[in-house]
């Protein structure tokens, strides 16, 4: 390879990542709206996992619940059964578009 290919390949590359500071730049300024959402979903799954280790957490919030709200407490378990649905709904589709780590 002569000097001056060299030195074309070496404008080429210096080119190519200007561009790709560039992008990168881009990308950061779109996705900046969700930083904050992504943090708070972060929090709640590190929150879940938590909870999942140390199920006597669970137990004591419910345990809790049946003695603080035990006059609502049939419709705090609809509540309850609607949510854990959800979260069981959830963690299937994390785990089917591959967004769950394990």
């Amino acid at each position: 390879m002569s000097i001056e290919q060299h030195v074309s390949l070496a404008l080429r590359k210096e080119r190519l990542l200007e561009r790709i500071a560039s992008q990168r730049s881009q990308i950061e300024a779109c996705a900046e709206p969700f930083k904050k959402p992504l943090a708070v979903a972060d929090k709640l799954v590190e929150a879940g996992r938590f909870v999942k280790s140390q199920p006597w957490i669970a137990g004591v919030g419910v345990f809790a619940t049946v003695v603080l709200l035990r006059h609502n407490l049939f419709r705090w378990i609809g509540r309850g059964w609607a949510l854990w649905r959800g979260w069981q709904a959830a963690l299937r589709w994390l785990d089917e578009t591959g967004y769950l780590k394990k």
